[in-house]
């Protein structure tokens, strides 16, 4: 068994393979929602959610407390983190033995579709790689049979994935469930040695957790999300509600293709785990049940315990982590009925993989849109006389702007594209809605409200192919896009 500290060339080669696949992100140059706010103000914020360690990575990666973009620095880290966090895996599923070309095939499966929202933050990005990592590494020590250190290091590392990114929450419990199954159908360990073990782990998880929520979480009593759980009596029905739209949500994102080819690859590891079983093969094809149950219940993590909870792409990837796992899952059979798989592995990735491009230069088409557009609003707001008084004066965008051409022409199968790309200029209360143009380019003596009911009768100034500005006696303008 190879030292986990001998990869290093393994590291260095998926790093740079997550770094071509997001280089087309890094190459947009776009300040993805949260990113707007951080660049122009230099906070980190991290700590609202509860997120300390975040806080304080984004203070040693920038040298500053003062927060300031030092993309693509950010993004190269975070590819080394999940390159680390691939490397463990498959360290852990070949228990110490060399790559193959699949297994650096298998590893991009984390990245695509949903880690790619995560990878488009550049103040974000780094931390929110830190936490899968952080959720894999102990069980390089359940490979060296080190109980000590795995326990130990599962609460620490816990830990770091509920103070870095939350959305990890999934990933160890994953782990643990697909390594006692594994090992019991190979005969390595006893139906007892196994479910120890995942008793266990799933002590520590909850244990540590709560640990978590009762002594470190601080709770939120606005925003995008709720972690209050639903209430004894409404539990069942609001979990089972949840796990509906997180499944529902997942099928609606992804392609025809990639819905067949994520079926095929599962139902392909159910058919090798039985025939390769080491266990009595109905015995064997009811424990695999039991584990495709476990895992899609634990892939979300904790969201879907949450009353109010966040159904993002960047909080979804946990099901990216699942394919992958799957995938590494079948590379641990021998022989040619696994090729099955393997085909099925090799397909999906260059899939999810050629998808990662046309997403990054999206962002880039998107945003030459929304600056175009912001210019011509910002052009015709110059030459008005109600902009030169320094008065403070009230201003509404309503309307929007749309997605670029090239995207709006995308085919249906293309829907995720449009829910992992911005719209920067529309109206609306959402934070990073018109943020861009409000806070970007300097508009003198402005002040941004969401409604003007009351301010009396409106005359337009002007109006363009574009948009409509209007203003009052009172100096409010209201910016009706087309």
């Amino acid at each position: 068994m190879r030292k986990i500290t001998s990869y290093g060339k393994e590291l260095l080669i998926m790093a740079v393979i997550f770094l071509i696949e997001v280089s087309a992100i890094i190459r947009a140059n776009f300040y993805y929602n949260d990113d707007l706010g951080r660049n122009i103000e230099g906070y980190t914020g991290n700590a609202f959610d509860s997120r300390y360690v975040a806080d304080w990575v984004s203070i040693i990666v920038g040298g500053n407390k003062h927060n300031t973009d030092v993309s693509p620095l950010t993004q190269i880290l975070a590819c080394i983190f999940l390159a680390a966090a691939v490397v463990a895996v498959v360290y852990v599923f070949t228990k110490g033995r060399d790559f193959t070309v699949l297994h650096y095939v298998c590893g991009t499966l984390i990245m695509s579709p949903y880690f790619l929202s995560n990878m488009s933050y550049k103040y974000d990005s780094v931390f929110m790689a830190m936490s899968v990592f952080a959720a894999v590494l102990p069980f390089v020590f359940w490979v060296r049979d080190s109980k000590v250190l795995f326990y130990l290091s599962s609460v620490i590392c816990l830990l770091v994935m509920c103070m870095t990114y939350q959305a990890s929450s999934g990933i160890y419990p994953m782990m643990a469930l697909m390594m006692a199954f594994l090992s019991w159908n190979r005969g390595e360990k006893s139906f007892k040695e196994s479910a120890l073990f995942l008793l266990k782990c799933a002590g520590v998880y909850l244990v540590t957790l709560a640990f978590f929520a009762l002594f470190l979480m601080k709770p939120i009593e606005e925003g995008y999300i709720n972690t209050d759980v639903f209430s004894a009596g409404d539990f069942i029905g609001g979990v089972i509600s949840n796990y509906k739209e997180f499944y529902l949500t997942v099928v609606g994102d992804f392609m025809k293709n990639w819905n067949i080819l994520a079926f095929l690859l599962v139902v392909l590891l159910g058919v090798l785990f039985v025939v390769k079983s080491s266990r009595n093969k109905f015995v064997s094809a009811g424990m695999f049940v039991i584990l495709l149950a476990l895992m899609l219940l634990v892939v979300f993590g904790v969201y879907p315990a949450f009353s109010l909870t966040l159904i993002l792409p960047r909080s979804m990837y946990g099901f990216s982590f699942f394919l992958m796992v799957c995938g590494f899952a079948i590379l641990t059979f021998d022989g040619i009925l696994p090729w099955g798989g393997k085909a099925a592995i090799l397909v999906l990735s260059w899939c999810l993989f050629a998808f990662s491009f046309t997403y990054g230069n999206a962002l880039a088409q998107q945003m030459k849109y929304v600056d175009f557009r912001v210019q011509e609003v910002i052009d015709d707001l110059a030459d008005l006389d109600v902009m030169m008084t320094d008065d403070e004066k009230r201003m509404v965008v309503e309307g929007d702007i749309g997605f670029c051409p090239a995207i709006e022409n995308y085919t249906y199968d293309y829907v995720l594209i449009k829910k992992l790309v911005p719209v920067y200029f529309q109206g609306g209360t959402h934070d990073w809605s018109s943020a861009y143009f409000y806070r970007y380019f300097k508009l003198p003596n402005i002040k941004r409200v969401y409604t003007l009911d009351d301010a009396g009768e409106f005359e337009t100034v002007q109006e363009s192919a574009y948009h409509e500005i209007l203003v009052n006696k009172d100096n409010d303008i209201i910016i009706k896009l087309k």
